[in-house]
């Protein structure tokens, strides 16, 4: 899933508990990897201070400076979330969950039709005579087609773009 580094910037703080830090531009003191969001989100020390700046914009996120050097530059940046960028980053987590268990149910359901067609196949095969039988093929070749169409609609509406459920 492809995100916009303010997304990615909010699930990362929320996953920290609300609050992470970037490095200035000028320093060379290292941070603590757990709350260095550069570290964490794979993001440059721009397009963290670029997705702040829009979570700011936004409501979601406040900045504030973390030590000062001589000349009044900052050594590094705190980004914290607001009560409101809290709330609005939980429902998108939640809303992923709902994704993922809507994933997980469209593809068993999937994998049950076409079992229950072969199931069906199987037994028509054992008890049919020619008769029925071309109709039970006929039958079975439209359920099929029919689940083919399903699961092509399925796959086209994106409910089965990853088999990776974890996403």
């Amino acid at each position: 899933m492809h995100e916009n580094p303010w997304q990615t910037v909010l699930d990362t703080l929320y996953n920290m508990g609300g609050k992470g830090e970037h490095p200035s531009d000028d320093t060379d003191q290292p941070l603590d990897s757990d709350d260095n969001l550069v570290q964490q989100t794979d993001l440059s020390n721009e397009g963290i201070k670029t997705a702040s700046k829009t979570l700011q914009n936004m409501g979601l996120a406040e900045s504030n400076t973390i030590g000062l050097y001589e000349d009044g530059e900052p050594v590094r940046y705190l980004i914290e979330l607001t009560g409101e960028g809290y709330s609005f980053a939980h429902e998108r987590q939640q809303e992923k969950r709902n994704i993922r268990s809507n994933r997980s149910v469209a593809l068993l359901t999937v994998v049950l039709a076409f079992v229950g067609m072969a199931q069906a196949m199987a037994l028509t095969a054992q008890v049919s005579d020619s008769v029925t039988g071309t109709i039970s093929l006929i039958t079975t070749v439209t359920a099929g087609v029919i689940l083919l169409v399903i699961y092509t609609q399925l796959a086209r509406s994106g409910v089965l773009d990853s088999l990776d459920l974890n996403e």
